[in-house]
């Protein structure tokens, strides 16, 4: 173990530095899991706020050892969570890990946790989740927001292009357990009344 410190990425570059480059041995190194499911990347990701670390630690990452980033941890029960849920709130070490996936960005972010919770889910950052919106299909924007009606980031996005997007939305099913748009915007009327009425606003205008 090694405590995190100012020092912290000159003691990583010098552990790694004993395996004078050999790629393969390094990524071992960094891909071996502790009792709890965890490697290098999950610990970095969840302890180590470093952006130099983590960049340093990524940059051994290629489209063949990708997976690794999103390995699982089971340190408590129904966990299950990967380093990109732990960093996907930080801007820069977020974007560190999707870029590592290139095209396949909008499937990963669609990866559950043992709670079935999206990464993109754990996005509480509206800067965040603007970027992270930009990787999806239409089909997944749709899906994500029926999936999160009371989030007020995605209302805003939606709000932005509901004329393309909105008269999907209302056939729109939750995942879950299958409920309606509209029955989710019904279930969380007290919550979320702007929502509630914005939807019927759109219903007029369809019967219209």
């Amino acid at each position: 173990a090694i405590q995190i410190t100012k020092d912290t990425l000159n003691v990583v570059k010098l552990v790694i530095n004993k395996y004078r480059g050999d790629k393969q041995s390094i990524i071992k190194l960094l891909s071996t899991p502790n009792h709890y499911s965890q490697n290098a990347f999950y610990n970095v990701s969840a302890n180590c706020p470093s952006r130099a670390v983590m960049k340093y630690i990524v940059s051994f990452i290629n489209e063949d050892t990708n997976y690794l980033l999103l390995q699982p941890s089971y340190s408590t029960p129904n966990d299950g969570n990967t380093s990109l849920h732990k960093v996907i709130n930080d801007i820069v070490r977020g974007c560190m890990i999707t870029r590592k996936f290139d095209l396949q960005r909008s499937k990963v972010l669609f990866s559950k946790n043992d709670n079935n919770e999206y990464i993109l889910d754990n996005a509480r950052s509206s800067e965040v989740t603007l970027i992270l919106l930009k990787q999806l299909n239409e089909v997944q924007l749709i899906e994500s927001f029926a999936n999160n009606v009371t989030d007020k980031k995605l209302y805003c996005y939606f709000l932005d292009h509901e004329n393309e997007l909105m008269p999907k939305l209302l056939w729109a099913r939750c995942t879950s357990d299958r409920r309606t748009y509209l029955m989710a915007t019904l279930y969380n009327f007290n919550s979320a009344r702007y929502l509630f009425k914005w939807t019927i606003s759109w219903i007029k205008k369809i019967i219209k």
